[in-house]
C-alpha cells in the first residue's frame, strides 16, 4: 500500500496505481477541455466590462461566469501540479510515503 486516498476512498498502491494516474489523466483533460470551451465567453465578458458593449447576460450571471473560470484555473493548475507530482513517482518507481521519508531525511531525489 502507497497511501490512503480521500478523494477515491480507496488506497492507492501499486496494484492500482494505472487507475489512479488514469484517474488524474482525465481529470486534467476535463479541465482542461472546460477551459478552452470556455475561454470565447471569458474573452467577451472581460472585453465587455472594458468597453461599453453590452452582454446578453445579467451582471450576476458575468459574475458568476467570471468566478467559474478563475476556479477553473486554480483547479487545473493544483491538478497539473499534483499530476506531474505522481507522474516523478512513477518514473522514479517510488511511493508517496518513499518520497516523504526520502525528503524528511533530506534525500530527495526531485529533478
Amino acid at each position: 500500500m502507497d497511501h490512503h486516498c480521500p478523494w477515491i476512498n480507496n488506497c492507492v498502491g501499486f496494484a492500482n496505481r494505472k487507475f489512479f494516474i488514469l484517474t488524474l489523466t482525465y481529470v486534467v483533460m476535463v479541465i482542461s477541455l472546460m477551459l478552452i470551451a470556455e475561454c470565447k465567453v471569458f474573452g467577451d465578458i472581460v472585453v465587455g466590462i472594458f468597453s461599453s458593449k453590452k452582454h446578453h447576460h445579467s451582471h450576476y450571471v458575468n459574475i458568476l461566469i467570471l468566478i467559474q473560470y478563475l476556479t477553473l484555473i486554480i483547479a487545473f493548475c493544483l491538478f497539473v501540479n499534483f499530476y506531474r507530482f505522481h507522474l516523478v513517482l512513477c518514473t522514479n518507481n517510488t511511493t508517496t510515503i518513499e518520497e516523504y521519508l526520502q525528503v524528511r531525511n533530506g534525500k530527495s531525489n526531485k529533478d
